[in-house]
């Protein structure tokens, strides 16, 4: 029987029992099985998804778990197998194919453009690029008029909101929600 919290290494009590398997998640059932079913679509899976929800309930780290499965050896997954090089990256936090930013740190639309310019870009490792916006709510309107303006460049993406009361046109309508 395997027990229901496994130490995961050192490091803070969240990084040691943070779920690395959507099979992990507590709670949420409806939005892991929604974004499992995502990661086996292939091809045809939405490029952008709004992940909302208080903070604490595992906007981010269904994030990380997407990013990992797309690029697991094993395929597509949302039980990535956490073994192979890709997967070992992405849990140290040295997968270069993953992009993690703190968008309360973003306040010029410069900044924005040169994201925009970097997800033009082919993967350094792994099979797909992947962006997660964290705390998007934060964005200043401006920025959100750039990526309106921009395209998604066919990389997948996550935007977390803490707060969804943002309503932004286009944007909003070319995620999967």
């Amino acid at each position: 029987m395997t027990a229901l919290l496994t130490t995961r290494g050192e490091g803070d009590i969240c990084t040691r029992y943070r779920p690395r398997r959507m099979s992990e998640i507590v709670g949420s059932k409806a939005a892991v099985k929604a974004l499992s079913n995502a990661l086996k679509m292939g091809a045809n899976r939405p490029k952008a998804y709004l992940l909302f929800g208080d903070s604490g309930c595992g906007k981010t780290t269904a994030a990380r778990i997407m990013a990992m499965g797309l690029n697991c050896e094993k395929g597509d997954t949302p039980e990535p197998c956490l073994e192979c090089d890709s997967c070992k990256m992405a849990l140290d936090g040295t997968a270069l194919h993953i992009t993690e930013l703190n968008m309360a740190d973003l306040n010029k639309k410069e900044d924005a453009e040169g994201i925009l310019q970097e997800m033009g870009l082919r993967p350094w490792s792994g099979r797909t690029s992947f962006y997660i916006f964290d705390e998007a709510s934060k964005v200043p309107d401006e920025i959100f008029e750039v990526r309106e303006g921009g395209t998604i460049g066919g990389e997948p993406m996550t935007f977390d909101f803490g707060n969804p009361t943002r309503n932004s046109g286009r944007f909003f309508e070319e995620c999967e929600g």
